[in-house]
């Protein structure tokens, strides 16, 4: 076996030297394509975060409105049925009344026609 000579461990420490450097350029380069990509896909990011938001922000809106549109329409709803209470509420009572006032000429009626008929049973005995 016999030992390398200067000249060939010469040229093999240029050869290791050069893929060295070239290995080295190499990985700098997939760095600076990794860290490039790296950057897009954070920006994209952020603009879609920002969009999402927006979006989100406009269904809020929309979901905003259309509650404001359920609760007018449910208070207007409640109001009619507030004055159709109040219109029955005076009809029953008007009707009450109009019963009472009938129930009173009736007894009246009746207590008259009563009296009638005691003046007559008392001239049909004083006869």
């Amino acid at each position: 076996m016999s030992f390398p000579d200067a000249t060939f461990i010469d040229q093999k420490q240029r050869e290791w030297s050069f893929t060295q450097a070239k290995d080295k350029v190499d990985l700098e380069a997939q760095l600076k394509n990794q860290v490039s990509l790296f950057e897009k896909f954070k920006a994209d990011q952020e603009t879609m975060i920002k969009a999402l938001k927006e979006t989100q922000s406009c269904q809020i809106e929309q979901l905003k409105a259309e509650q404001a549109n359920q609760i007018e329409k449910l208070q207007a709803e409640i109001q009619v049925k507030v004055n159709r209470s109040q219109d029955l509420e005076e009809q029953l009572a008007h009707a009450i009344e109009l019963a009472y006032n009938r129930n009173t000429r009736e007894d009246e009626m009746l207590q008259k026609n009563s009296n009638d008929v005691k003046k007559k049973c008392s001239r049909n005995s004083n006869y």
